[in-house]
């Protein structure tokens, strides 16, 4: 599977001209990378974190989906009538609010859309992404959380995404040991990046050596 280093990711914020949070400890730089447009049913994007903690630089890659399931509930074989939702890849400042909560939605901790979005929404059924009606997502519940019960792993995501993006249970967890160190020095709300794999491929020029004379 497709990993790219830290270095890899760094540069690939710096080509998009993204913001990247490179002082402060804690102060994370939340990305996910869709390698293509397959809807496959499965954990095959990434989502990851960098960040610095006690002088170090910090990097979590976990298996994650930015699609949306195929089956069940209002996912892609079965969408909306407007059509399932899928987020464009873009960087989204204040996107979300850690809920670090056991009692709420899904009974566990999960980060909710608390920003705009912007999303295609894609009716056809044919198990690609069509980058179609695009429109902003406000307030649609494109949040970021577990998709398996707890310590399960190796299942579908069906309806577990309907254009959320997150991990199994055993992955996602994870991530809650920075995102509550986060919230504790900075607040509870996050931005979040979605590279797609192309980001990180060399075009033509960037494999001409340099030359000097």
């Amino acid at each position: 599977m497709f990993k790219p280093t830290t270095e890899e990711v760094i540069a690939a914020y710096k080509k998009k001209n993204y913001r990247f949070y490179k002082y402060g400890d804690y102060n994370l730089n939340f990305y996910g990378i869709r390698m293509d447009d397959v809807l496959d049913n499965y954990f095959s994007d990434l989502i990851g974190i960098i960040f610095n903690a006690d002088g170090k630089t910090e990097h979590i890659q976990i298996p994650a989906t930015t699609c949306p399931g195929l089956f069940g509930g209002h996912a892609a074989k079965n969408p909306r009538e407007a059509g399932v939702a899928i987020l464009v890849p873009d960087q989204y400042p204040h996107a979300w609010k850690f809920i670090d909560d056991y009692t709420t939605w899904l009974n566990y901790p999960f980060l909710l859309q608390v920003g705009k979005f912007r999303i295609w929404r894609d009716a056809n059924k044919d198990e690609v992404v069509d980058h179609v009606n695009e429109q902003d997502a406000i307030g649609t519940g494109i949040n970021c959380h577990r998709m398996s019960w707890n310590n399960v792993s190796g299942q579908p995501v069906n309806n577990w995404s309907e254009g959320c993006q997150g991990a199994e249970e055993p992955e996602f967890k994870k991530l809650l040991v920075p995102l509550r160190e986060s919230s504790k020095k900075y607040g509870p709300i996050f931005s979040y990046t979605l590279f797609e794999k192309k980001d990180f491929e060399l075009t033509f020029i960037d494999k001409v050596p340099t030359v000097t004379a």
